[in-house]
């Protein structure tokens, strides 16, 4: 419910360039003001450790909807920018406390854990491009709010639900949290991850933030560019099930190698063959099972490699996570105004075989669950 309506700022952008005359560039600094808070994930992934922080899962779906629902009404690129700073906010106010909760429920399948939790967001990834571009089409750009009536419904449901939910946390996870060891600790993870996320970012940031916007940029109707997004989001939720689970019984460094070949080999295909409707279908198909495939597995990779601080760790995954897309997600941008997007689309997947040395930082003994 809650990615449903966080994932309209793809399919919103063809409308807010036209309404408000941006650049590309300018389009992808709203993803970076809607990342921008990410910088203190670290902290509040500190704060989750010590308390629970159960009531932001419960309400941050209506807080996000609200926001999304009412970026037509902007007047103008300022209001736009501060809306998605609080949005942004209320986001990693959700999703830091959320895996932790799936985690203590996984037992020792942390990896077919995260693939449902992730399954829920790629879903919703799915159905949100759809459920705007039919409200959109059906509504009006000025009466999106009727779109709301089902996430509070559901928000009452949750905190009935969800309100005397309590996570126990055992003698060792009580203990003190030290920042600085657990990332000297896990640094070679870090950097690793980190790795994966800069050379993959601009390809990331391709299909899932400016894909209507391409289409767009065809003469396409924002149907079609909906329609596509909705394609490879859909299938990025089969991926990440998949990924996630195999995850649990082979090596997750091999999965992620042949997860990047894929997303650029794909990227490239459909760079060349956009204009024959079945090989467009089948890239946009296996960009969606390979690019989204290294979420559940990095996230099943941090969480079972600290018991001590799971949410300070999975809070710098988070950071990580949505700091540098966004920032890459910017860059696309620029790329976008200088070169257009056919020549963006092959850097896209050039840069992107460059995460191949970085899977090398995710060394095989991570796998393992730790008792």
């Amino acid at each position: 419910m809650h990615d449903v309506y966080s994932s309209f700022i793809s399919p919103v952008l063809p409308v807010l360039i036209k309404n408000l005359s941006l650049s590309y560039s300018q389009a992808a600094m709203l993803n970076v003001a809607f990342r921008a808070p990410s910088i203190f994930t670290p902290l509040l992934g500190i704060l989750a450790d010590r308390i629970s922080l159960r009531f932001f899962v419960i309400f941050g779906p209506l807080v996000t909807a609200v926001c999304m629902c009412f970026l037509t009404e902007c007047p103008n690129y300022l209001a736009l920018i501060l809306v998605l700073l609080f949005c942004g906010t209320n986001v990693l106010l959700f999703h830091i406390p959320a895996p932790v909760m799936i985690k203590h429920l996984s037992g020792d399948l942390i990896g077919k854990g995260m693939s449902f939790y992730m399954l829920g967001g790629e879903t919703a990834r799915f159905a949100g491009p759809v459920l705007f571009v039919w409200g959109i089409s059906t509504l009006g750009e000025h009466k999106l709010y009727y779109l709301l009536i089902p996430v509070v419904i559901s928000t009452i449901y949750f905190f009935f639900k969800l309100k005397e939910e309590k996570i126990e946390k055992s003698h060792t996870e009580s203990k003190k949290i030290n920042a600085l060891h657990t990332l000297r600790k896990h640094s070679k993870l870090i950097v690793g991850i980190s790795g994966i996320y800069v050379t993959a970012g601009i390809l990331k940031a391709s299909v899932t933030i400016f894909l209507p916007t391409y289409y767009s940029s065809l003469g396409k109707s924002l149907v079609i560019g909906g329609t596509a997004l909705a394609i490879v989001q859909f299938f990025g939720a089969l991926g990440v099930l998949c990924f996630g689970t195999l995850s649990d019984k082979f090596p997750r460094r091999k999965l992620l190698g042949i997860t990047i070949i894929l997303s650029s080999i794909f990227l490239l295909g459909l760079n060349q063959f956009h204009s024959n409707n079945i090989l467009t279908i089948i890239c946009l198909i296996g960009i969606g099972l390979s690019t989204f495939a290294n979420g559940p597995i990095l996230l099943a990779t941090i969480n079972s490699s600290d018991k001590n601080n799971p949410a300070f760790l999975n809070a710098v995954f988070m950071s990580l996570n949505l700091g540098i897309n966004s920032l890459m997600a910017y860059f696309a941008g620029v790329l976008f105004d200088i070169y257009g997007f056919n020549t963006t689309f092959v850097i896209a997947a050039i840069v992107n075989l460059f995460c191949l040395p970085f899977t090398l930082f995710i060394t095989e003994n991570e796998n393992k669950i730790v008792q």
